[in-house]
C-alpha cells in the first residue's frame, strides 16, 4: 500500500510516508485531484482477495494524512473499475458505471467536495455499462468524457460517450469506420484542451 510522488522538475520520484488510517492496498479505483483541497480522492476498486469495495479516501498532500470521506448518508455500491473525473466547475468528484460481481452498474454519483457525501445523479440518455474505462473531464465543454473499456453487452468496447454535466445528459459519438481506436479496457486518459 505505498504512495509516490513524481517531481517533474527533476523526475525523479519519492516515496511517501505516511500514518494510520489509511485504505487497504487496491486495485481498479477510480482517482482524481480535488485542486481547490489540495487532496487526492480514490473510490472503490477491488482488495488483494478480490472482493470490491465502496470505500473513498481523500490523501490531503498539505497534511500528509489520508481520512475516509463519503461515508454518511447514500453512497455507491461496491465495484471496480469505475470512471471518475474531478468536476471542477461544480466541486465534485463524479463517477460511472464499473463492475463488481453482480455485474455492470449504469449508475451515476457525485462526491460534493464542500460536504464530502454522496449524491447519486439522475442522468438521461445513460450508455450500457462498462468497466475498466479511460475517463477524462472536459472542463471547456462542461462535461466527462469516457472510452472504451469491458463491455456489459460482452467483449471489449471502443465507444465514447459524453455526459454534460449540467444537464446530466448522456450522447454517444459515433465516428466513421476506420477513425477510432480498436475495442480496448484497462486503459487511461487525458485531456488536452
Amino acid at each position: 500500500n505505498e504512495l509516490w510522488s513524481l517531481n517533474p522538475s527533476t523526475g525523479a520520484w519519492s516515496q511517501i510516508t505516511y500514518g494510520v488510517p489509511s485504505p487497504t492496498p487496491l486495485a481498479g479505483v477510480g482517482a482524481v485531484f480535488d485542486v481547490v483541497g489540495r487532496r487526492m480522492i480514490v473510490f472503490g476498486g477491488t482488495t488483494t482477495g478480490g472482493g470490491y469495495v465502496n470505500d473513498c479516501w481523500a490523501y490531503n498532500i498539505d497534511s500528509n494524512h489520508w481520512t475516509q470521506v463519503g461515508v454518511g448518508g447514500p453512497q455507491p455500491a461496491a465495484r471496480g473499475g469505475n470512471a471518475a473525473i474531478s468536476d471542477d466547475a461544480h466541486g465534485r468528484m463524479v463517477i460511472w458505471s464499473g463492475a463488481s460481481d453482480i455485474g455492470y452498474f449504469t449508475d451515476t454519483w457525485a462526491l460534493n467536495y464542500s460536504t464530502d457525501t454522496w449524491q447519486q445523479l439522475a442522468t438521461t440518455g445513460t450508455p450500457a455499462g462498462r468497466g475498466s474505462i479511460a475517463p477524462a473531464y472536459d472542463a471547456a465543454h462542461n462535461r466527462m468524457i469516457v472510452w472504451g473499456g469491458q463491455s456489459s453487452l460482452g467483449g471489449l468496447s471502443n465507444e465514447t460517450d459524453y455526459l454534460d454535466l449540467s444537464t446530466l445528459a448522456w450522447t454517444t459519438e459515433t465516428f466513421a469506420a476506420g477513425t477510432v481506436p480498436s475495442p480496448r479496457a484497462s486503459i487511461w486518459a487525458s485531456y488536452d484542451p
